[in-house]
């Protein structure tokens, strides 16, 4: 072989054992003797990559391309370096010419179905994952992607079997153990979803997220941590070697179990670090939440959206009333108030399906402008798009529970395309629901790391709701958590009331409903009515001065 042969293999043995500094020594060496080897610049292109130097990455990997176009690994690996810089689009582009060359590239269609998801192509995503499986049956990672695509759409009966799938091929895949788990928790599958996670971390003894889908278990007493176990996240939480995000599930479980045994001050210790953590990994991917953004949006709505908007759209909608949109401030007692409803034989509850915003603009295919609906022919094919959509949901149900919060941003556009839809408005003591947010492990909310601003998005939601109360055509049922839990069934009467649906027994023993449940309380609404969460701030006061001054509460 000749020198530059015998470079390039101790350059890909050492990048394969993890070395990359000798890896790119080697290299260097390559690309001293000839500039162009398009493998050495793919290679050095991978490295920096995986150091997160994507702007070097992509520049190595286009140099190689220019080297030789007819390489599908280069493709797709400067199809992973867009990816991650965020360019889904330009990544799924990419994957397409990788496959182009070489139409059995399984690893191509996984990345391209992960990017076309992140884009909300999803029946595009589903094919590329289902293409990946045809092509190679026996890959793990592809199954357990495809069955994590399918959680995210709700299809959970099918997420679960992609998830076993990948553990029949990789019975080691502590990530696919997890998350048939977490299937298993949100089906109401308690037993079961415990053992999984059980199973989980025989396989990886410190997994953060079986540990913290354990401390919610346990929160509501149907699992208890060994000292040991409790010992074993502490010592995770302190080490360096686990991620940021790794880190801040463990605070959380932490946090969580020490509220329950009634150590307040311990608990609030560990609840503030996960959430400094939080917002350190929101830094580092320019997710900070910009509260003054928000307030300017929360403005420019309600200078929009007057009582002359409503004049002017009046008759854009259709006449369904199948849908009942349930909104509020995160942590309101929403998910209880559905899990009511989905208990009455005529409704179907569809959960957490998505911002009305998400959909249309997903439907219309149109640029993340906005306001979105352009006229009233656009307006009704939308309408008529979401109804159909959440009919197939409800399979011949009355009545469609749809319970994205966020939607109380959107009651305007909601009202337009659905005049005869009900309205639910979940109220909540604004200490308890604030606290409550700052306690809960929230994916995409990033107002709820820091305790200033979910006092300053409380304000602006109040203000919003008391915005639209005044203007919108439509009207606003509340439901008080306090009264519900004091008076369930006089509170649960005046429900069923507004959404035109009789009274139903089965209502009031609703934690008996066998359903999905995909939210932060799926452990909770399986139990019946407490007031055990009423006035829990007053645990914590001494912690809640930021709190109090960002809610304009004396201190």
């Amino acid at each position: 072989m000749t020198p530059v042969v015998d470079a390039f293999a101790l350059a890909s043995r050492c990048y394969s054992e993890g070395d990359l500094a000798h890896a790119e020594q080697h290299l260097w060496s390559i690309l001293s003797k000839d500039a162009n080897h398009p493998e050495a610049l793919r290679l050095f292109g991978v490295i920096a990559r995986q150091k997160g130097d994507l702007v070097q990455a992509i520049d190595y990997l286009n140099r190689s391309l220019i080297c030789n176009r007819a390489n599908a690994i280069t493709w797709k690996n400067l199809g992973d370096a867009h990816f991650f810089a965020g360019n889904f689009r330009a990544g799924v582009a990419h994957y397409e010419q990788a496959l182009l060359l070489q139409p059995n590239y399984a690893e191509a269609y996984n990345k391209m179905g992960i990017a076309l998801d992140y884009l909300g192509d999803v029946e595009y995503a589903a094919i590329a994952f289902e293409a990946g499986l045809r092509v190679k049956a026996d890959s793990p990672e592809i199954a357990y992607n495809f069955g994590t695509f399918l959680y995210k759409e709700g299809e959970l009966d099918r997420a679960a079997d992609y998830f076993r799938q990948a553990l029949r091929l990789n019975p080691n895949y502590a990530d696919a153990s997890v998350s048939l788990a977490i299937v298993f928790k949100e089906q109401g599958l308690f037993d079961q979803a415990i053992a999984q996670f059980l199973e989980a971390l025989k396989l990886q003894p410190d997994h953060a997220l079986a540990l913290y889908n354990l401390s919610e278990l346990a929160a509501e007493g149907r699992y208890h941590f060994t000292p040991d176990q409790l010992q074993r996240i502490k010592d995770c939480l302190v080490s360096g070697h686990y991620s940021i995000l790794e880190r801040s599930h463990f605070g959380f479980a932490l946090a969580s179990v020490l509220n329950r045994n009634g150590s307040y001050d311990e608990a609030f210790r560990y609840y503030e670090q996960a959430n400094n953590l939080k917002k350190r990994l929101l830094r580092e991917n320019n997710k900070v939440f910009d509260i003054h953004a928000f307030q300017a949006f929360v403005d420019r709505i309600m200078a929009i959206h007057d009582q002359a908007y409503f004049e002017r759209v009046r008759g854009w909608g259709i006449e369904s009333e199948l849908p009942v949109f349930i909104v509020g401030m995160p942590r309101s007692g929403s998910t209880l108030v559905e899990q009511i409803l989905a208990s009455h034989p005529r409704v179907f509850g569809a959960g957490e399906i998505g911002e009305i915003r998400k959909f249309v603009t997903r439907l219309a295919k149109a640029p993340k402008s906005w306001p979105f609906l352009p006229n009233q022919n656009a307006a009704r094919d939308l309408a008529t798009a979401y109804i159909k959509h959440i009919a197939n949901l409800g399979k011949g149900a009355a009545r469609v529970t749809i319970k994205a919060l966020n939607n109380y941003v959107y009651l305007a556009e909601i009202a337009t395309l659905f005049p005869y839809a009900r309205i639910i408005h979940c109220r909540r003591d604004p200490l308890d629901v604030c606290l409550s947010c700052y306690f809960q492990n929230f994916e995409e909310m990033p107002f709820t790391c820091s305790l200033d601003d979910i006092g300053a998005c409380y304000l602006a939601y109040e203000r919003l709701m008391a915005h639209w109360c005044r203007v919108l055509p439509l009207e606003i049922h509340e439901v008080c958590y306090e009264e519900l839990i004091h008076d369930q069934e006089i509170i649960t009467r005046k429900l069923l009331a507004h959404c035109g649906l009789d009274w139903d027994e089965r209502c009031l023993t609703f934690f008996n409903t066998r359903r999905v449940v995909r939210t932060a309380s799926s452990v909770q609404v399986r139990k019946p009515v407490s007031s055990h969460a009423i006035g829990r701030w007053k645990q914590y006061r001494c912690h809640l001065d930021p709190l109090f001054k960002a809610l304009g509460l004396p201190v």
